[in-house]
């Protein structure tokens, strides 16, 4: 399985806390309000493009009856836990695996299920199946979260029939960070906190160049606040710079919390 033998030495270092700088651990389930924070946002028969992480995002995007759902992540690993949730959704009735961590003969029973229909699908299958022999699987997440709300959590049957009829999840690897180049354009595009770990402000104006070639005209992307808050010195200076070319809209919660925000491209 040489075609794999990469990501899992990736893995492998993860678990062991080998070179923390560059092995990220995946976000077993999202840390966002994501049923509030998209609450007024328009999904149906958009084209999005969304972080991938832990797939809350891009099957929150899907449930809401999004056209077309492309993803991206700097974590290649997250491509495989994206397969492993879609299969427990299918066949376990159930939002996340948190069985996994208990013991690795649970990974095998969720494979005992798979029929892949793809060769990304088999490559996922063949992930997990390499790491139920040879790795504990509980260090490979970052795990914690259950303050968390998903819409299609709402209706899981609903969700299991769109997840059967639903072609793969196009993925790209990718660093917003960096120039890129997707020959698509999006209505949405779903960035998270992704921003919040930006080091420079070099970073955040790479973000907004790449925002500006996949952005359509008044399309929009979808910011969380996690770890900052609105109105620090480097969000208004952010602001600053999406302003000629963005319009600003907050989301609050129910309590109203500011808990992210769009930039909608003018």
């Amino acid at each position: 399985m040489s075609y794999i033998s990469k990501d899992l030495e990736h893995a492998y270092n993860i678990i062991s806390g080998l070179d923390k700088g560059n092995n990220l651990k995946i976000y077993f389930s999202t840390n966002e309000n994501l049923t509030e924070l998209f609450n007024n946002v328009d999904f149906k028969d958009k084209d999005v493009l969304s972080v991938l992480s832990s797939s809350d995002q891009v099957f929150s995007s899907l449930y809401l009856g999004a056209r077309k759902v492309d993803s991206f992540d700097i974590n290649y690993l997250t491509i495989y836990y994206h397969y492993l949730r879609k299969w427990y959704i299918l066949y376990f009735d159930g939002l996340y695996p948190k069985d996994i961590f208990k013991s690795n003969n649970y990974i095998k029973e969720i494979l005992s299920k798979v029929n892949c229909m793809t060769e990304l699908e088999k490559k996922a299958y063949d992930f997990w199946d390499m790491v139920s022999l040879e790795l504990s699987s509980r260090n490979l997440f970052n795990y914690g979260f259950d303050d968390f709300t998903i819409p299609y959590a709402d209706n899981l049957y609903l969700f299991k029939n769109i997840l059967k009829t639903t072609s793969d999840v196009n993925f790209n690897h990718l660093d917003m960070f960096s120039d890129i180049n997707l020959d698509k354009e999006y209505d949405i595009v779903i960035m998270s906190n992704l921003i919040e770990y930006a080091k420079t402000f070099e970073d955040i104006k790479m973000v907004k160049k790449n925002l500006d070639k996949l952005l359509k005209r008044k399309g929009r992307a979808i910011f969380t606040y996690i770890y900052h808050c609105p109105r620090t010195k480097i969000h208004k200076e952010q602001n600053a710079l999406f302003k000629d070319d963005y319009d600003f809209l907050m989301h609050s919660d129910e309590e109203d919390e500011e808990i992210g925000y769009s930039y909608i491209k003018k």
